[in-house]
């Protein structure tokens, strides 16, 4: 982690970068692993979720945090930091390095600036060029995520998706609830449409909810789902896995207005 002293141009040009994110961030709801379509919304997450604690951490003690030297250091960054600070506290904003990130190398053309009513060379060896956006805020506990799929590839969530996936079949085991967590270890490996759901299912915990279990059986039937109970287990199967997933995430429902049926992604519970 390396720091870099700016000019009172770049450090304005930063503060309205972070003031127009902002400014855009109007609508705020809970993190959810399985939501993947964000439009304009700005998802929040408990910042002790996210390996960002340790980083803020080590930023705000980092008095003796190497400086940059050379432009050339910026090769190996995966992510810019802008660091606000306050009297009371310190906002942060990151960006993931884009892949159109890069040292652009003047020499390859004849380059100039307009200034002062004439055509200035620019006598730089390289222009290091970033962009307007910011991929999440970190302030005080939460992180306010506008850009879900960098800030889960930033953090590197994949990871800890597959911890969960981990932890979640060996308590499937623990508990009995499938005669097949083979079939299911086998399926899923690391596909991230179903460590999502995974995800989900281990965060909400219904499936340790025996009445949950019990009601499962008895509208699996009613409602004539391809599910089959044998010996309080669940019998899985390639043609139902998908199904049971989105079952026991509680992501099946039903409309209140019109009583038709939906499979959605995540659970937003009704305030």
């Amino acid at each position: 982690m390396s720091k870099i002293d700016t000019d009172a141009g770049v450090e304005k040009k930063l503060l309205q970068i972070v003031s127009k994110n902002i400014e855009l961030s109007n609508i705020v709801e809970p993190y959810a692993a399985e939501t993947t379509d964000q439009d304009d919304r700005v998802f929040s997450l408990n910042l002790s979720e996210t390996d960002f604690a340790n980083i803020a951490e080590q930023i705000l003690a980092g008095t003796d945090a190497q400086r940059v030297e050379e432009i050339g250091e910026f090769n190996n960054a995966w992510a810019t930091v802008i660091q606000i600070n306050s009297k009371k506290n310190t906002l942060f904003a990151v960006r993931r390095v884009p892949e159109s990130f890069n040292l652009r190398k003047l020499t390859n053309l004849f380059n100039v600036v307009f200034a002062n009513r004439k055509l200035m060379q620019i006598d730089e060896d390289v222009v290091l060029r970033l962009d307007y956006k910011v991929d999440f805020f970190a302030f005080e506990s939460e992180i306010f995520i506008l850009n879900k799929k960098a800030f889960e590839t930033g953090m590197n969530f994949r990871v800890g998706m597959e911890r969960k996936r981990d932890d979640l079949l060996n308590d499937f085991e623990t508990r009995r609830l499938f005669d097949n967590v083979k079939l299911l270890r086998e399926k899923c490996g690391n596909n991230l449409h179903y460590l999502r759901k995974f995800s989900t299912i281990e965060k909400s915990g219904y499936y340790k909810d025996p009445n949950f279990m019990s009601q499962l059986e008895k509208v699996a039937k009613a409602e004539g789902w391809p599910l089959k109970f044998q010996g309080g287990q669940l019998v899985l199967t390639e043609d139902n896995l998908e199904i049971i997933l989105t079952i026991l995430g509680n992501n099946r429902v039903k409309s209140m207005v019109n009583e038709e049926k939906f499979d959605i992604e995540g659970v937003k519970k009704p305030i």
